[in-house]
């Protein structure tokens, strides 16, 4: 079976101001990321092993019962960083420029508490 964004390329347009969604890659693959034109764009990216911290994060700020797997996937939620620090989850920021290329990739998580 074939995933559309998985087994091809997948293009996203995006204007000034737009957001993504926190997520875990996808079938633990990579993401290549290049940003054509435009402004930077600012990535936040999340330690793996501080997967955890930021789901319980996201829980108790939106107060969900709702309960998966990928929790942050489906909450449309925006933490400021010093947020996640005084949380404890430790994060690195990234300044993706035109011409520039981000790579990501899923790392595999504990599933178990």
């Amino acid at each position: 079976m074939k995933v559309e964004g998985i087994h091809s390329s997948y293009l996203y347009f995006a204007r000034k101001f737009t957001a993504f969604g926190m997520h875990l890659e996808d079938y633990a693959a990579h993401s290549l990321n290049f940003l054509h034109v435009g402004a930077p764009k600012f990535w936040v990216v999340i330690h793996p092993s501080d997967f955890w911290l930021l789901e319980d994060l996201v829980h108790g700020l939106t107060r969900s019962t709702y309960s998966c797997s990928q929790f942050v996937r489906h909450e449309s939620v925006y933490i400021p960083t010093p947020v996640l620090r005084a949380a404890g989850v430790r994060y690195t920021l990234v300044e993706q420029r035109e011409g520039e290329c981000v790579v990501t990739g899923r790392w595999e998580v504990n599933k178990g508490r």
